[in-house]
């Protein structure tokens, strides 16, 4: 499908011509010998209120998306707060012990993107209170193991707006394919219903002028 403008003109013109061919009798009965019968007019009007409503829930989808994203990026940079200060302090604490050090999973740098970014803190979090060793050496170490447990549930809350927002995308990706086809089907057969109603309504232009044409 084209740009948007050209996709609102093109249904608003598309609009005006069926239900203008609906309102007037003499129209209907001139198209009528090419098998275009009240009923089949009817028929593409509403597919057109099909795409427009198509149209308005993608568009809610895309508000969403932003909201989502705008979202993340705050989650991200709490999550992030909380697991630096932990792995950092973590790093000196464990530097002695290599396998809490890897089980931590406290070699190389922190990853940049959020995929990497929640894998690398899963890890981190399920080590540290999952695993006893680990827990008391953080805790004896002045660690408190509330604050663990409120970095994990920061970084949860990240993954489940980042799920949420990988969903949306799809969502919107789907409904934009659905929106496009009908579009574009609905835009063949308009072609079609002019190429017969301008032969239909020859020398008529003040009908043709009344669809658009």
């Amino acid at each position: 499908m084209s740009d948007k403008m050209n996709f609102d003109e093109k249904m608003y013109e598309m609009e005006k011509t069926l239900k203008e061919s609906l309102k007037n009798e003499e129209i209907l009965a001139l198209v009528l010998v090419f098998g275009y019968t009240k009923e089949k007019l009817e028929g593409l009007l509403k597919t057109h209120e099909e795409i427009y409503e198509i149209n308005q829930k993608q568009k809610k989808e895309t508000g969403i998306q932003y909201d989502s994203s705008a979202k993340i990026d705050e989650l991200k940079l709490i999550a992030e707060k909380s697991y630096s200060k932990l792995a950092k302090i973590s790093k000196y604490i464990f530097k002695d012990k290599e396998s809490a050090f890897i089980s931590l999973g406290l070699k190389g740098e922190k990853k940049r993107t959020i995929a990497g970014f929640l894998s690398q803190g899963k890890v981190y979090y399920t080590a540290a209170l999952k695993d006893e060793e680990i827990l008391n050496m953080l805790v004896t170490s002045g660690i408190k193991k509330a604050d663990i447990e409120k970095g994990y549930e920061q970084l949860n809350a990240l993954s489940t707006e980042y799920h949420f927002h990988d969903k949306e995308i799809e969502d919107k990706k789907l409904l934009t394919q659905k929106r496009d086809e009908k579009f574009d089907k609905l835009v063949e057969e308009m072609a079609r219903y002019k190429a017969f109603g301008m032969y239909a309504l020859d020398g008529r232009q003040d009908l043709k002028n009344i669809l658009g044409w």
